[in-house]
């Protein structure tokens, strides 16, 4: 646990820089969004034009091939390589939904694939590991967190007893664990 905001004064001027932080990057949506934007759905479906004004408002974003990290894991031509391989795979599988196992029989082969893969990067073969390793995938960074401190709350409560976990903020994210 990080104590250091407990030095006097030092939580005020803490709170004080994360406020600066909050209001700045707040001025700079407001600024930037909402101009255009719908706000309604309309009375009328937009058809097929509505992909052309897409593309339109798609030219206006900023040319981030190869300078987007942490956000973007490829780069190069998005109609070409790479870019053209996932297109395609997400075209053919954009209406499916995992959850519906006795439909989607290849897209939960795949999830298990892509999980047993992991888990042997992860020692999933190995004697020791008993092969209790397993997994599920996740659409983004919130829920594969939210997933992964439930994993270690249960393991914890498992394992170690544990049993009233807590989470606490502070200048970086801390995991305290408290037995009962």
């Amino acid at each position: 646990m990080c104590s250091i905001k407990f030095v006097p004064g030092l939580k005020n001027y803490i709170d004080a820089e994360k406020k600066k932080v909050v209001d700045k990057l707040q001025s700079n949506s407001k600024s930037k969004s909402g101009n255009g934007w719908r706000t309604e759905l309309p009375v009328v479906g937009l058809g097929v034009g509505v992909l052309e004004k897409m593309r339109e408002d798609k030219r206006n974003d900023v040319v981030w091939q190869g300078k987007c990290s942490g956000t973007v894991y490829i780069g190069g031509s998005e109609t070409e390589g790479h870019f053209s391989l996932i297109n395609e795979a997400c075209t053919m599988f954009a209406h499916t939904n995992p959850l519906h196992m006795d439909v989607f029989h290849s897209v939960v082969k795949f999830e298990a694939e892509v999980v047993a893969m992991t888990a042997a990067l992860m020692g999933s073969q190995e004697k020791s590991y008993g092969g209790q390793i397993c997994g599920n995938m996740t659409s983004g960074g919130t829920e594969s967190i939210l997933l992964a401190v439930k994993s270690s709350r249960d393991f914890m409560k498992a394992r170690k007893g544990i049993v009233r976990p807590e989470i606490r903020n502070s200048i970086t994210l801390t995991i305290i664990s408290r037995k009962e």
